[in-house]
């Protein structure tokens, strides 16, 4: 059987948008919290501390350094956000980033600040236990998803990586066509 944890959440914390204005935060599951130690790099703060930290009730955030800056706030700091019915007081768990969005992240404690009661978890991490067929899984949930169409995808680390690859190859020639643009300008305006 999978291991099932939940980003519960994607919320709009203007305090706390990262990379820019707008982009959503993330309230994750408590299982979700232990594995920040692998998918998170650190600019500030322990492992050993921020971990128990963002299990703490209440409010507790992991952001990223910019945030921290904007905030004027350091790991183990507080400062006021926008919460679901007004200002909340959060704790700074530490500081880093990671994945392919440096997004601010609100430990499970602080779900009920910035969820609507009853709200269902925008996104559901499954990983397969050792000696399960991964292929077999996958279908098995490819079916289930079926039965929400238009509402529930399935989407593997393969597709998130091959996205970020296409995504960076239609970047490169849009750059390599405005290259081609600004030098046919240069040329032309050497001949005239």
């Amino acid at each position: 059987s999978p291991d099932i944890s939940a980003l519960e959440a994607a919320v709009s914390v203007p305090e706390i948008s990262a990379p820019m204005a707008g982009f959503p935060s993330y309230v994750v599951g408590e299982k979700d919290v232990d594995t920040f130690r692998y998918t998170f790099t650190l600019s500030e703060g322990d492992w050993d501390v921020i971990l128990p930290r963002l299990k703490q009730p209440g409010c507790t955030v992991f952001i990223t350094p910019t945030v921290a800056a904007k905030n004027n706030v350091k790991a183990g700091g507080r400062f006021t956000v926008t919460g679901l019915k007004g200002p909340v007081e959060c704790m700074v768990a530490g500081l880093g980033a990671g994945g392919a969005a440096p997004f601010s992240v609100i430990g499970p404690g602080g779900r009920d600040l910035f969820v609507p009661t009853g709200r269902s978890p925008d996104r559901l991490i499954v990983r397969p236990q050792a000696g399960v067929d991964r292929a077999a899984l996958e279908a098995e949930l490819r079916v289930v998803a079926g039965h929400y169409p238009g509402k529930a995808y399935i989407f593997s680390a393969d597709d998130g990586f091959t996205g970020i690859v296409r995504t960076a190859d239609q970047l490169m020639m849009a750059f390599n066509g405005m290259l081609f643009l600004g030098l046919l300008g240069a040329a032309l305006g050497m001949v005239k």
